[in-house]
């Protein structure tokens, strides 16, 4: 296997690095707002996107790149937080829907222009055209995901953060 370009490593560590300082101040920013991390976000931004405001677990999990283990974890502790509830699932008794509370929505409603406000300072404002690259980054995120559903949907813990949140609710 032929190594990659210099062009194209200096690429991938780029946006590799930006994801990971972003992310950090973005965290910073709601935690000195006195908010959860960004990972609750994450999790209550997907479930509130939803219709009907609630999702069965797996679709959470391919929605902020998080592996089936961690999520339930992050899952376990928002719950005792009273942002998100667990709900049997009708047409599967083995499934379990997750569903924004009224508490979880005020939360969402509170940190979101902390949020959105991080996002811009620290990383929108610093793109010539935010649009050009989610088009760009758009097959990527395709392809990743293609072979993430092939190999059992699980992926490291440490890529919890979600991206297309991010891009959506700053936009």
């Amino acid at each position: 296997m032929d190594a990659p370009s210099a062009c194209g490593a200096g690429a991938w560590r780029a946006v590799f690095v930006a994801q990971h300082l972003v992310a950090e101040r973005i965290e910073e920013s709601l935690a000195e707002a006195g908010l959860p991390p960004l990972s609750w976000y994450d999790v209550l931004l997907t479930v509130a996107s939803a219709p009907d405001k609630r999702l069965r677990m797996f679709e959470v999990a391919e929605g902020i790149v998080m592996s089936r283990s961690g999520l339930t974890r992050l899952v376990d502790r928002i719950e005792k937080g009273g942002y998100l509830r667990r709900e049997s699932c009708p047409s599967d008794r083995r499934g379990t829907h997750l569903a924004l509370t009224d508490d979880g929505e005020a939360l969402l409603q509170q940190a979101l222009p902390v949020y959105s406000a991080a996002v811009q300072q620290h990383f929108l404002r610093h793109l010539g055209d935010a649009a050009a690259v989610e088009t760009l980054l758009q097959p990527v995120v395709e392809a990743a995901r293609a072979s993430r559903k092939a190999c059992g949907n699980e992926c490291p813990d440490a890529a919890a953060t979600a991206v297309a949140p991010v891009v959506a609710s700053a936009a």
